[in-house]
């Protein structure tokens, strides 16, 4: 009741309103669409666990590569890197899956440029041979590469 009065009384409260709400509302509006901008859209952190995963087993393969000549035989992958050599340590420890739960497929292949495929089958939980949303290790690469 004494709020009221003294609105009342004074007659600003509702003038001040009308000046500075849509003023605030336009502020926020703004603060929200840099904040936005700053940080960029949200990264699903499977997608993230996929990549990093991707990444560390090309690496072991390119290890083995140099020690071996070769890339491992597209039967013969999962092993071959877990697989500790006479003097040598295993080139994982275990063999990740992607962030969705799923193993990454491995080809050999005979272009000299891209000697495998190495692929998430992503979101989707289909095989697309590394194409559509599946997460193809010389796409990051490329990504990576093109970023510095």
């Amino acid at each position: 009741m004494i709020f009221r009065k003294k609105a009342a009384k004074t007659g600003r409260s509702g003038k001040l309103a009308l000046y500075f709400g849509p003023a605030l509302l336009v502020i926020i509006g703004v603060l929200f669409l840099i904040s936005r901008i700053e940080r960029g859209p949200a990264v699903d952190p499977r997608f993230l666990i996929a990549q990093m995963n991707t990444q560390k087993i090309a690496q072991a393969l390119e290890l083995y590569q140099k020690d071996h000549g070769d890339y491992p035989a597209t039967e013969d992958m999962p092993l071959a890197l877990l697989r500790a050599e006479e003097g040598k340590p295993a080139y994982l420890d275990s063999f990740p899956h992607d962030g969705w739960g799923q193993p990454y497929i491995y080809k050999r292949t005979p272009d000299a440029a891209q000697p495998f495929m190495l692929y998430s089958i992503g979101a989707n939980h289909a095989d697309e041979n590394g194409l559509g949303d599946d997460l193809d290790y010389w796409k990051i690469k490329d990504q990576k590469v093109g970023a510095e």
